[in-house]
């Protein structure tokens, strides 16, 4: 469900760069989503260590690496990855560029998942996970609703096999997530309990 991976993260030291904005120009030709007000600032700044970019692909690294413009360096980091997608966001949530659990699973076992080398295990099944995000999505567009959540749980042990709310988003992109998909309605919304506290009066009965 997630898992990290070795990227390398473009940093400069601006005391090494013989022209700003020769360099940036270079930058972008390789780097388009590359923020160039900011990056000219912060090579013009004269410290010994800035961000230019996080998180390159292997062929985005060759590319810059190929510019040959010195004051450029690369650090290995991990990048988590999602390999889902928005399958589960809820439940797993998301971490921070610096491994910091922000939401989900991440947030609540953030300690547990830094600290250790072995993998945290879940009660999700995937394959439930599927189906429930399928049928709420499908209800979702049939009612125009302005969201939906479900929950499928293992009488037998209260084990919670899935979780979905709508909307969602894709933890891989965190920066791009909006108030209303971050918003858990499992979890966090409440409802007046209507017809399903019916329940307990065919209980009693």
């Amino acid at each position: 469900l997630a898992t990290s991976l070795t990227t390398s993260s473009l940093y400069a030291n601006p005391r090494r760069i013989l022209d700003a904005n020769d360099a940036v120009e270079k930058l972008k030709s390789v780097l388009p989503n590359l923020d160039e007000k900011l990056t000219r600032s912060r090579l013009a700044s004269g410290r010994s260590f800035v961000w230019i970019y996080r998180r390159l692909t292997p062929r985005q690294k060759y590319a810059v690496n190929r510019l040959g413009v010195p004051g450029l360096y690369f650090q290995h980091e991990e990048s988590r990855v999602y390999p889902h997608g928005n399958l589960a966001a809820h439940a797993l949530g998301f971490s921070s560029i610096d491994h910091h659990g922000l939401a989900g699973i991440e947030r609540s076992m953030n300690d547990e998942l830094r600290e250790s080398s072995e993998p945290l295990k879940l009660t999700l099944d995937i394959r439930v996970q599927s189906i429930l995000h399928e049928e709420l999505s499908r209800a979702q567009e049939e009612y125009h609703a302005i969201g939906g959540g479900g929950l499928v749980v293992d009488v037998h042990n209260g084990e919670v096999l899935a979780l979905v709310s709508l909307p969602d988003f894709d933890p891989n992109h965190p920066g791009d997530i909006d108030d209303g998909a971050s918003f858990n309605r499992a979890t966090q919304g409440v409802y007046e309990m209507g017809s399903t506290f019916k329940i307990f009066t065919t209980a009693m009965a």
